[in-house]
């Protein structure tokens, strides 16, 4: 028989922390998370132009997949020097 037990905890520094968890009032909106991409993406040298609708323009979508793309490998001993 295997038993599988998770259990996992939030820990917090005072009560405003718990209140800014419960209330969402530090969540961070669409257009932050967006800013956040571009500035990143611009910083690292990415041409991007800043999109009106970023959930909809299909080339801020690609440049986001080409720039935060993980491709697997399979040379998982490393290459050989």
């Amino acid at each position: 028989m295997r038993l599988l037990v998770h259990w996992s905890a939030e820990v917090y520094s005072d009560m405003d922390e718990v209140k800014k968890n419960l209330d969402h009032s530090d969540d961070l909106t669409h257009d932050e998370v967006f800013h956040r991409l571009l500035a990143d993406m611009w910083s690292k040298g990415v041409e991007v132009a800043e999109p009106s609708d970023p959930l909809h323009d299909q080339a801020f979508i690609r440049a986001l997949t080409a720039t935060y793309s993980v491709a697997p490998t399979t040379d998982f001993a490393g290459t050989a020097a």
